[in-house]
């Protein structure tokens, strides 16, 4: 679990003969955890292979240094005993500092076993290699100045498959032990070893306990000290988040896994957003109802956690959990109420990280079905004239499926992990108190609240400073029209170009108004050019048909400065214009960040984060020519997209259009979904870029006509033949740069080798489509991934039919982007491929096939197609799918 380091949580999967995976998630600027994938995986990869006598454990530096430094020195000021005791242990030191020494050796060969089974499930090692990472360990050992270890009685036999089956034929792994305990190892054992007060002497108490508790072997087997060390081994390999397997470790061998550090500071909770006027009633003097005290707790602790995981959307910051919930009995003792109630009520530091999940679903980022969240939607809101009688019971029907067990302990968890997952899909924060008091109806008066945001102090002053600079530029602008009228007088052949002009002006005012001291920040020409060092082309590293983009230095950020020159082509200043205004409003981590902007005479500068690796296309199809946002070849050196990363890249694109679609307000159509879009950061998370062409929407919108717009290829049959946009325009282009995903190759090819040029080859929605028809859809896998086939199988299949869904020629049939995503992680089925009728990509051969080509047709080309295509397009609607044979 510790040795991935840089590997995002979704899903770099290994799994131990027995299909279970042991995952580290490892997040930029969060904690690290691991968990047990906890559905066992048809086809899953074995784990690494070991090189026969090979030690597959690795033993660090640190682990050794501090059991040097803690038990195996003699005392202060005597530097030279450690390298005696390597050479004769009763030279320097008593028994009792031998023995003490010698536990931590083995301290040190247990904390490689725990990350090693983590990493692989495996618990036990072939002899040969048992035998190596014994004799690896004695040389560490030796080599700073430590006993060898024949002095500690430490084995290989205790490593070995043929001699370390101390738990009996039916306990040799990670995922034994797991299932033998019901998927509940460690369970609530984890929690009672958990943090810095944590009872060992309970905490050892209820490891023996569980372990004895296992069914699978005899109790006197079970009792055995070696059963019980390799027991404990697979306990905190399994254990969930890591700061729970720290617990364990601490309190068996006064170690850590992988240390914590510990925040001074809980920033994780916004305390100014508590309302604690209903605790205080009832948990304080008052005690109004005291009956519902706990509930009030419970129901304000989790509030304040989803507002946390909602920043995030991963779990809890193991840092901050102890700190956190000190914090927030601080503030119960402020207002009068016991910091004792939290854990009197079974509130702990432990309940924010989660460490405890259903019988299927072990952690927050494996989600349930969202058929459970509709399904609490219609029971737990008011909306529709609920009365929220059937919420609670709701939530237990849902707990009773999930849990899988008649333990109220596990049950109970089972309900918080479903709960908050139901909090953070729900599209607005805000509405989780409406949710939780419609749960636990409270009478009048004990309502839970948070406390609504108002504006700084800063804010206001900014609203100020905006006020006064939009009445200057009232008057400035008053006095620029005077000159544009004279100049345009005197000059008319800059009508044009100054008319683009004069609206960039008045729209940079209102910019100016709504995102100063907000979101985005108004750079001056000047800045952007120090930033840029004079807009050198040494700096240039993106070049499009609007202009080019530069990579600057601001503030100390690295960031991409975009430079778009419209002139007297009003389209580019309507592109810069509606891209700072869309994502001025919107945020998500799978969105490209605008940091700010300047507009200024006939140029737009648009300044973004600047993602380290690109585009997609400058990987998946490194030849390709350079365009608008994306780096060249010379600033990007490509790199083989394998099927994991490739796997990231569709789900991060598919939860990005999926906000667009169904969670931010006012929605939006983003209209140009491509490869050259899609850009990376430097572990290669997607974020979708470039929202010229956007479109906002409102929420009763049927959809958006509009001119024709984007990139041949990406295009739906239906918007190009009536101009008609919604949201299923989106799902058809993503659902081609799935099948760019799976073929290795672009949408379009118009270099294809003379055998191959075929009007299905050349558009690969219609090759895609057609090799679905004939069942040969394993034409269609990019060769380069044959060494991987095997491995992901399913996975691939999963992927390409959902981008044959999402091609549809029929837009009914084509599936949301949520549900997209869902069913590219596996939470929702895949239905059967339907059929489908002929698109405009093969009835027609008038567009150029240049994938980079924006589609613009003639009316008269348009008109040909249609009248070839029309009886085709008009039955799209109405079609009644048959199933692919």
């Amino acid at each position: 679990m510790l040795q991935r380091m840089n590997r995002a949580f979704h899903h770099k999967r290994t799994s131990a003969g027995f299909a279970l995976s042991l995952v580290l998630l490892v997040f930029v600027q969060h904690s690290r955890a691991d968990y047990v994938e906890t559905a066992p995986r048809p086809g899953a990869p074995l784990p690494p292979s070991i090189i026969p006598g090979e030690c597959p454990l690795v033993f660090l530096k640190a682990d050794i240094q501090y059991a040097k430094q803690t038990a195996c020195s003699s005392g202060p000021g005597d530097s030279g005993t450690s390298n005696a005791i390597a050479v004769s242990a009763a030279g320097a030191f008593s028994n009792s500092s031998i023995t003490s020494c010698c536990i931590h050796m083995k301290a040190v060969l247990w904390q490689a076993r725990v990350r090693y089974a983590n990493e692989t499930g495996r618990l036990l090692l072939p002899q040969a290699s048992a035998d190596a990472c014994i004799q690896s360990l004695n040389t560490s050992a030796i080599a700073a100045g430590l006993p060898a270890l024949g002095w500690c009685d430490i084995k290989s036999q205790m490593l070995s498959e043929d001699a370390g089956k101390a738990c009996g034929d039916d306990l040799t792994t990670v995922y034994d032990f797991w299932s033998a305990s019901s998927r509940t190892f460690p369970g609530t054992v984890g929690t009672s070893c958990y943090g810095e007060n944590a009872d060992c002497g309970l905490c050892t108490t209820l490891i023996t306990n569980k372990i004895m508790s296992l069914g699978s072997s005899t109790p006197a087997l079970l009792a055995t000290t070696s059963c019980q060390d390799l027991a404990q081994v697979a306990m905190a390999a399994a254990a969930y988040p890591v700061a729970i397997a720290n617990g364990i470790a601490r309190c068996l061998y006064n170690v850590d896994i992988e240390p914590i550090p510990q925040a001074s500071k809980c920033t994780a909770y916004d305390w100014s957003r508590q309302n604690w006027t209903s605790i205080v009633r009832s948990c304080g003097a008052e005690s109004y109802r005291a009956d519902r005290c706990c509930q009030l707790v419970h129901g304000q602790y989790h509030f304040m956690l989803v507002t946390a995981l909602n920043k995030t959307r991963y779990g809890m910051d193991q840092g901050q959990a102890e700190v956190c919930f000190s914090e927030y009995k601080a503030g119960l003792a402020a207002h009068g109420v016991s910091p004792a109630t939290p854990e009197s009520c079974r509130v702990t530091a432990a309940t924010a990280l989660l460490n405890i999940g259903c019988y299927n679903y072990s952690t927050l980022q494996q989600q349930v079905s969202t058929r459970y969240f509709h399904y609490f939607d219609g029971n737990c809101t008011h909306s529709g004239g609920g009365d929220c009688s059937h919420c609670s019971q709701t939530l237990l029907d849902v707990g009773n499926e999930l849990a899988n067990t008649t333990s109220v302990a596990y049950l109970n968890a089972c309900q918080q992990l479903v709960v908050h997952q139901y909090y953070l899909w729900l599209a607005n924060v805000e509405s989780v108190p409406e949710r939780g008091n419609c749960y636990y109806q409270f009478p009048p008066g004990l309502e839970l609240t948070m406390v609504p945001l108002l504006p700084s102090k800063s804010a206001s002053n900014i609203a100020l400073i905006a006020g006064v600079s939009c009445a200057s530029a009232v008057v400035l602008l008053g006095v620029l029209a005077i000159v544009a009228f004279v100049l345009w007088r005197r000059y008319p052949l800059y009508k044009a170009e100054w008319d683009a002009e004069k609206k960039t002006l008045g729209r940079l005012s209102s910019i100016q108004q709504r995102v100063v001291g907000n979101r985005l920040q108004v750079f001056t020409k000047r800045q952007l050019s120090k930033a840029t060092q004079d807009f050198s082309e040494s700096r240039v590293v993106g070049v499009g048909g609007s202009g080019k983009v530069y990579v600057g230095e601001l503030n100390g950020d690295i960031v991409a400065v975009k430079d778009s020159t419209f002139g007297s082509n009003n389209d580019g200043a309507k592109e810069a214009w509606n891209e700072v205004a869309t994502l001025a409003q919107y945020r998500h981590r799978h969105l490209v960040v605008l940091k700010g902007c300047c507009l200024t005479g006939s140029n737009s500068f648009l300044v973004y984060e600047f993602m380290e690796q690109g585009s997609v296309e400058d990987h998946l199809c490194p030849t390709a020519a350079v365009s608008a946002g994306r780096a060249t070849e010379s600033s990007v050196r490509a790199q083989f997209l394998n099927w994991p990363t490739r796997d990231k890249i569709a789900l991060g694109t598919a939860k990005g259009l999926a906000y667009l679609h169904e969670e931010c307000k006012p929605r939006c159509i983003h209209r140009d979904v491509k490869l050259s879009n899609i850009l990376l950061a430097n572990d290669f998370e997607p974020k979708l870029a470039d929202f010229g062409l956007a479109r906002r929407t409102d929420p009763q919108d049927t959809h958006v006509t509009t001119a024709i717009a984007g990139t041949w290829g990406y295009l739906s049959p239906e918007y190009m033949a009536t101009g008609k946009l919604t949201e299923k325009s989106d799902v058809y282009s993503f659902g081609v740069v799935l099948l760019c995903l799976v073929a290795g190759r672009r949408p379009t090819q118009s270099n294809a080798p003379e055998e191959q040029v075929h009007i299905l080859k050349i558009h690969l929605a219609e090759w895609a489509w057609a090799l679905a028809e004939r069942s040969e859809l394993e034409q269609l896998i990019d060769p380069r991934l044959e060494g991987e086939r095997h491995e992901f199988a399913a996975n691939m299949e999963r992927m390409t039919k959902v981008a044959l869904l999402c091609v549809h020629t029929a837009a009914s049939v084509r599936p949301s982007m949520r549900q997209c995503a869902d069913m590219l992680m596996g939470r929702m089925e895949v239905p059967r491929l339907p059929r489908r009728l002929p698109s405009l990509y093969t009835v027609s051969s008038l567009a150029s096939s240049d994938p980079e080509s924006s589609a613009g047709l003639s009316s008269g080309q348009l008109s040909s197609i249609l009248s070839r295509g029309a009886g085709i397009l008009s039955m799209s609607s109405d079609y009644d799918p048959k199933s692919v044979p």
